[in-house]
């Protein structure tokens, strides 16, 4: 039996943070910490408790990067992105965010595991600002999959979704993956300098920054 099945957990980075702190079994006062991703805690609450072990401040670590100041830094003056209305613009990106997310957690709430299709084939940019066609991409992405899920009443309820977590703050509801795409799909579809026109590229740039922000990766903690 290996660590994670001992702990009934399956394989991911996560999973195996949590294996770690359950093994260790610090004292209670310890002062080392077990970052993991929030992810979805809030709505799929499955963090177990566990000495030391405390989840980021937002979805995850990117995320704290996901500011408009920060990201029209990056597209607009670092790439030089033509963009007319960067207010409209990232409310755009939020709300595309926000979409993935909900639809993700959708599958997690339903325990539906197959792989979406990407979602860059299901952007565009209409009058401007960037539009994610969920429709297109749930039907793309089921096509190739035996799940069995009803298109119609699913897209109901990530709908519903959406529009509940709509007062969330957007980076609880967002997640860094799909951000760095959407960042870097922004640049390329915006005329942007090409050597900021892949993920690869905007994470470079989130490292440089990281020890910035580095209070803003995990919940305060009383030491």
């Amino acid at each position: 039996m290996t660590i994670l099945e001992k702990h009934s957990l399956t394989s991911g980075n996560r999973q195996r943070v949590i294996a770690l702190a359950s093994e260790l079994n610090l004292p209670e006062d310890t002062v080392v910490r077990f970052l993991v991703d929030r992810d979805f805690e809030q709505w799929l609450p499955s963090l177990p408790q566990r000495n030391g072990l405390v989840m980021t401040k937002y979805s995850d670590t990117e995320v704290v990067f996901l500011t408009s100041n920060f990201v029209e830094n990056i597209i607009v003056n670092a790439a030089r992105a033509r963009i007319e209305s960067w207010t409209e613009y990232f409310e755009a990106m939020k709300f595309c965010l926000r979409q993935l997310f909900c639809l993700r957690l959708e599958l997690a709430v339903r325990q539906v595991d197959f792989p979406l299709i990407d979602f860059r084939k299901c952007l565009e940019i209409v009058d401007g600002i960037p539009i994610l066609h969920v429709k297109d991409l749930v039907k793309r992405s089921l096509s190739r999959s035996h799940s069995g899920i009803q298109i119609e009443p699913f897209l109901q309820e990530v709908d519903s979704r959406i529009a509940k977590l709509s007062g969330e703050p957007h980076q609880m509801v967002s997640r860094g993956h799909d951000f760095l795409q959407l960042t870097a799909w922004c640049i390329r579809e915006s005329r942007g300098h090409k050597s900021l026109q892949s993920e690869e590229a905007i994470a470079r740039i989130l490292i440089l920054f990281a020890k910035d922000s580095a209070d803003h990766f995990m919940e305060p903690i009383a030491l």
